[in-house]
């Protein structure tokens, strides 16, 4: 070893303002310092690095920059093995330098620093709620142990910026060690991390990044690289908005950073977990052997984009290990809600405000409008940070935070890379849809026409854009009235049908229809629309006098409360469980019906004849002898649970318990374990703490079917005991 490398190795563990002496001794350098106000001295051979020092056995340069009386690695691993809980982790794939491994953790723990004596930088990506804090924690957890196992020789030092605010990050470095009460100071990592005893890993780099772009940040890290000199290995991990792997590296290498030709790059990007790891994912939860295929189900049946991110699989998994049961009514809403809820803190600092949440919505309120009245995807990242900077001065940021906030605009939250190097967009429609789902309910609760007419203004009102509106509507166990309703059809009738405000308020308004109370009746008249969807629709006191609707689908929908008169359906797509009024057969003209249960080859018929036999099949009334009186209110009970979540015993308020046959049918349902009754809170009910029923597999109990044998016997016996009840 020469003078220069045992200087950099061991001067700076020399206490604050204190020389460290080095003498060249022949064979051996002599060295002298002040470690924890204690002098200090040793020799070091210059051959073999082997260290003999005050009262510590000989060792190689490692261990003794590890000891006790040094670094205290020891004493570090012990608190970082205690700190930093893996339990719950899962196998997940990732991508590493352009080849699939299976198991994250097991490739970014066989990372090593570069042979040619650089320093390995990893860029580790991947988009919001991916799992990369999970795994970084998991590399430390790892390193960690094996170290106090002996079977490891290095230790991972996680930092991060979130929260803090802070923009140096060697002032992040310091802030974390000390949150670890560890025995050694900012300025003792680099050697530490050149002699490959340490392995830095900044998570959330990309919160490093303020109005000074990639210069700051990389000035910080270079700094650091800088005092490391060579060798070691440095992690920094990002959300893939910031980084870019196409041109990330000849970004940085652009930049002044000192020894910045002794940079390897690697890029380790983390991929969706697949069903198999969900489930072991729901099992590490907590959540019931009973509800697990169920929960697991819910998180794979989320949109792509969100699907297999282990955040959202995570949060759904621990509301039902919590209360024992699924309480809410829309998985995909839970992990929108739960992802906002966390990204708070990290936009705007561990003390946001209420205020500042709503800030939040609000912007990805606007975006997702913008999008949408632009019939896109993605939105440029000037139009966001516009948005961002909008919102956030109106929720009283102050300048300077504001400038700060809205430079990372691009990367907050959903924000992900879009369709162009300069655009971003969120992960799926769907999640873009509920932030404008979430501005129409608001503008439709408020008083006045205005309000109204500016909700249907956010571009073309889909069918994909109606059912947003219902799952919210569903999520927060909400019934529109038909006050409501007609408030936004008196649009629809101003307008007229060519017109795009028009043609959405229609749009909206049979969207609404879904959710009706079932006391109100509401009259849709002389209206034309595209299309109308009511499926797994339980529809109320519905009248459609002089309608022209392009297509209806009412698969799986119980209609037999509506009526039609004088109605034109371009196409009728039903299904085996459909039922239909008498009046859909005399009351309108079906120029296509499309039946989903009918064999491929027959599946669509455009002659009236067989077009009337069809739909006479389907036929029913409240007593036209298909269902007992006791059946017919336990489908009702079924359905509302499956629109709402949950039943609340509120007496005789909602309809189905002022049924006189209430009492028996909830006989049953307890007898066969169907129906269990719990309390849960305001938050769950908007009425304060409420005694509720949670009613099991109730699809099973719609479909009269279940995959387990079993479970059937106990369906058909249900249906069977119900069909004495009258």
């Amino acid at each position: 070893m020469t003078n220069d490398e045992i200087t950099t190795l061991l001067a700076p563990f020399a206490d604050p303002a204190t020389p460290f002496e080095l003498r060249d001794l022949g064979d051996t350098f002599g060295f002298k310092m002040l470690r924890s106000g204690i002098q200090f001295a040793g020799f070091i051979d210059k051959a073999s690095g082997q260290v003999v020092a005050d009262g510590l056995p000989s060792a190689t340069i490692k261990q003794f920059l590890a000891s006790k009386r040094m670094a205290g690695l020891e004493a570090l691993a012990q608190t970082q093995a205690r700190v930093f809980d893996t339990t719950h982790l899962v196998a997940r794939p990732v991508q590493l330098d352009g080849v699939r491994h299976e198991d994250g953790l097991e490739a970014i723990s066989s990372l090593a620093p570069k042979a040619n004596g650089a320093t390995r930088v990893v860029i580790l990506s991947g988009p919001a709620g991916m799992g990369k804090t999970s795994l970084v924690q998991a590399l430390v957890n790892a390193r960690a142990q094996a170290f106090l196992r002996r079977s490891g020789d290095r230790l991972a030092l996680l930092v991060s910026s979130r929260g803090r605010r802070l923009s140096l990050l060697n002032d992040v470095i310091a802030a974390t060690l000390g949150d670890l009460r560890a025995p050694i100071i900012n300025h003792e990592i680099p050697p530490l991390v050149r002699s490959g005893l340490v392995e830095l890993v900044i998570d959330g780099f990309d919160e490093l990044v303020n109005s000074d772009g990639y210069r700051d940040a990389w000035e910080s890290v270079g700094h650091l690289l800088g005092q490391i000199g060579r060798g070691g290995l440095v992690v920094l991990s990002a959300r893939d908005a910031f980084f870019s792997e196409q041109d990330f590296v000849e970004r940085a290498r652009r930049e002044t950073i000192p020894g910045a030709s002794n940079i390897d790059f690697s890029f380790l990007e983390l991929l969706p977990l697949d069903e198999a790891a969900i489930r072991a994912l729901v099992t590490l939860r907590g959540v019931s052997e009973p509800l697990r295929e169920e929960v697991s189900a819910l998180c794979m049946a989320l949109p792509e984009g969100l699907r297999g991110r282990p955040f959202f699989a995570e949060r759904i998994a621990a509301k039902v290990a919590a209360a024992g049961a699924i309480e809410f009514r829309s998985p995909l809403t839970v992990a929108i809600e739960e992802f906002v809820e966390r990204e708070l803190p990290l936009v705007f600092g561990s003390t946001w405000s209420s205020a500042e949440g709503e800030a939040l919505h609000a912007f990805f309120e606007e975006v997702a409008i913008e999008m949408r009245r632009q019939e896109s995807d993605s939105l440029d990242v000037d139009s966001i940070s516009f948005f961002l900077d909008l919102i956030l001065e109106g929720a009283g940021v102050s300048p300077d935070r504001r400038k700060a906030l809205v430079h990372r605009a691009e990367a907050v939250a959903f924000m992900e890379v879009g369709r162009g190097a300069r655009r971003r967009g969120f992960p799926h429609e769907v999640v873009r849809d509920h932030f404008v789902s979430r501005r129409v309910l608001s503008l439709l609760a408020s008083p006045g026409q205005g309000a109204i007419r500016e909700a249907l203004g956010f571009g073309t009102f889909s069918l994909d854009l109606a059912d947003s509106v219902c799952l919210l509507l569903d999520h927060r166990g909400t019934e529109v009235s038909a006050e409501s309703i007609g408030r936004v059809l008196s649009i629809a009738r101003e307008a007229g049908p060519g017109d795009a405000l028009g043609q959405n308020a229609c749009a909206l308004a049979f969207a609404l229809a879904r959710r009706i109370r079932e006391e109100e009746a509401v009259v849709f008249e002389d209206l034309s629309a595209g299309n109308v969807s009511f499926a797994d629709t339980r529809l109320g006191h519905l009248v459609f006098r002089r309608c022209g609707l392009a297509s209806l689908d009412l698969c799986d929908c119980d209609a037999r409360l509506a009526t039609l008169e004088n109605c034109d359906l371009g196409r009728l797509r039903i299904s085996a469980d459909t039922k239909v009024p008498n009046s859909l057969i005399d009351g309108a003209t079906v120029r296509l019906l499309e039946n989903q249960s009918a064999p491929r080859a027959a599946r669509e018929s455009r002659d009236p004849r067989s077009i009337r036999e069809v739909l006479a099949a389907h036929v029913a009334t409240a007593d036209d002898g298909r269902l007992s009186a006791g059946q017919d209110l336990l489908l009702r009970l079924a359905i509302r649970w499956r629109r709402t979540g949950y039943l609340e015993d509120d007496g005789q308020k909602t309809p189905v318990f002022a049924d006189p046959l209430w009492p028996a049918i909830r006989d049953i349902l307890e007898r066969n374990g169907r129906l269990e009754w719990k309390f849960i809170s305001s938050r769950d009910t908007g009425s304060g703490r409420a005694r509720v029923g949670i009613m099991r597999d109730a699809n099973a109990i719609i479909q009269r079917f279940h995959r387990d044998p079993a479970q059937q016997i106990e369906i058909s016996r249900l249906w069977s005991e119900a069909s004495e009840v009258r």
